[in-house]
Parts: C-alpha cells; sequence; structure tokens
C-alpha cells in the first residue's frame, strides 16, 4: 500500500548511476510541481542534476556545457516537457550510442535551463549543481543533518 511523504504518487525507485534514477528524480519534480511547492520542484531538479552528473559518471560520458536555456521549441515553463524527454530517453535508452546521449543529455540540460530562465530566473544551473554536490556530500557521509 502506497503511503504518501514528499510525494502524493508513488514513484518506482532508480539507482544511481544509471538512467532510472534520472526518470525517477524527473518525476519527483513533477510531483512537486503537482503541489504546487515551488521550493521542492527547485531541490528535485538538483536532485536530477545530481543523477545526471552519476550517470555520466559510471557511463564515461562527457560534460555537457549547453549555453543559457534559450530552447524555444519547448514552452520554457513546461515540466511535463522535461518529464517527457526524460521518459523517452528511457525508453529508447538501449538503442543509444554515446553520441545519441552527450545530445539528449545537452538538450534535456538545455530544457531545464529554459525553464529555470523563465520561471526561477534567480537560480542557475551552478545553484542546482552546487545544491547536488551538498546532497552527495550528506549521502557520502551518511549524515543528513
Amino acid at each position: 500500500m502506497f503511503n504518501p511523504g514528499y510525494h502524493l504518487s508513488p514513484i518506482p525507485r532508480g539507482e544511481l548511476g544509471e538512467f532510472s534514477k534520472v526518470l525517477e528524480e524527473a518525476l519527483e519534480c513533477q510531483d512537486a510541481h503537482r503541489q504546487g511547492v515551488d521550493l521542492m520542484v527547485l531541490i528535485e531538479l538538483s536532485d536530477m542534476v545530481g543523477a545526471l552528473n552519476a550517470f555520466r559518471d559510471r557511463h564515461r560520458l562527457p560534460r555537457v556545457q549547453p549555453g543559457p536555456g534559450n530552447d524555444c521549441s519547448i514552452g520554457v515553463s513546461d515540466l511535463g516537457a522535461i518529464v517527457a524527454q526524460v521518459q523517452s530517453m528511457a525508453v529508447r535508452q538501449a538503442d543509444f550510442s554515446a553520441s545519441h546521449w552527450f545530445q539528449a543529455l545537452e538538450r534535456l540540460e538545455s530544457m531545464v535551463r529554459g525553464y529555470l530562465s523563465f520561471m526561477h530566473p534567480s537560480i542557475s544551473w551552478s545553484d542546482l549543481e552546487a545544491m547536488a554536490e551538498v546532497t552527495a556530500r550528506a549521502f557520502r557521509s551518511g549524515r543528513r543533518s
């Protein structure tokens, strides 16, 4: 039986370093958005950044350095588009080569940057990375207090 905690929807757990963790964090971000809790959305986005970095590290993929979020092909305020992109990548991941991963991750990061610039202009990608590192440090040390 599902017992809601932070999230109101059941969300499958992913494995850190695998794309399943990126999907978990994207779904948690969407759930936070549905709850109308912007701060939790940003925390989940930082968790997604951490999951993306762990995925890159495990699979020896280069870090993506996209420009500012100005991808006009999506509604930059639409977290649903970001989640749909992650879900599509999760379904097609077995067919991806390293170059496909690089392009897909670049597009995903551009979408997140676009969302930030539109919805939270005072928050940057670097802010999300900094929070992701704080979270990783807490998990490495075993202390989250």
